[in-house]
């Protein structure tokens, strides 16, 4: 499926199916948000039945990308893979992501398609979908004056060329901010979401701003390894085109996680 109007048809399925597979209702309004208001576009929906039961679920949603020099890319989010456990052994994982992949690829000619795997799924992603998983990400505690002495942080910063999701589009951010259960600041060039009385690091807006005036502490994104408050995140890619690899600027507003 690649318009809304087709998923929302399927939506008590795609429903029965999360609480098949997670043993939990899925949200109605983070799906809506997700699928059905996402001001880039539609989804790309495959789905696999056994007579009238969904058994098999993979998604993409749209997210546009840009850098420093104004270059934009149209990239999709993997997100919500599902397949119902008696169905494991039929391989529906590779093949519906196949067909979701020829659509964003081939049809709607999108270079990149991204997302976050968990660790038991990272595998999967990397040996059956051949995702490019990186595996050197954490989130940890830190503010602008620990970043500034970080100098692969400064490097990603400062680097024109990589690209992270675009917000400047006012339905865009307007969107992205209003996930469900999620309340976000703009505070000195950045965008912040409030967690358990802390702040993670959203969106930066403005760098320059944000790396001289932000006086917050806050949970990034970032490389740091190796410390015990620092806990560690998985990101993958697949590219159409792997002569010439988009690098990307991980933000925590490129994900559905947060």
């Amino acid at each position: 499926m690649e318009t809304k109007s087709d998923l929302l048809g399927f939506s008590a399925n795609v429903h029965q199916l999360f609480n098949d597979c997670f043993h939990r209702s899925l949200d109605s309004k983070l799906w809506e948000w997700a699928y059905l208001k996402n001001p880039y576009g539609s989804p790309i929906v495959a789905l696999a039945f056994d007579k009238d039961e969904l058994v098999g679920h993979y998604a993409l949603i749209p997210i546009t990308l840009a850098n420093m020099v104004n270059e934009t890319v149209n990239a999709y989010l993997s997100m919500t893979t599902m397949i119902k456990r008696s169905y494991l052994r039929l391989d529906l994982f590779r093949s519906l992501a196949e067909i979701t992949y020829e659509v964003a690829f081939r049809k709607n000619k999108s270079p990149i398609v991204y997302g976050y795997p968990n660790n038991k799924s990272a595998p999967g992603f990397s040996k059956r979908l051949a995702w490019k998983v990186n595996l050197n990400l954490s989130i940890y505690g830190t503010d602008t004056k620990y970043l500034s002495n970080d100098a692969d942080f400064q490097l990603l910063l400062a680097d024109a060329e990589s690209f992270t999701i675009d917000l400047r589009d006012e339905n865009a951010l307007k969107w992205r901010s209003n996930k469900p259960n999620s309340i976000w600041i703009e505070h000195e060039g950045a965008f912040f979401k409030t967690y358990n009385q802390t702040y993670d690091l959203m969106y930066i807006l403005n760098r320059n701003l944000f790396m001289r005036e932000c006086k917050l502490r806050f949970n990034i994104l970032g490389s740091k390894q190796g410390s015990c408050q620092s806990t560690s995140y998985i990101v993958g890619q697949k590219q159409y085109n792997n002569n010439s690899q988009i690098k990307l600027f991980h933000q925590m507003a490129m994900s559905d996680v947060f």
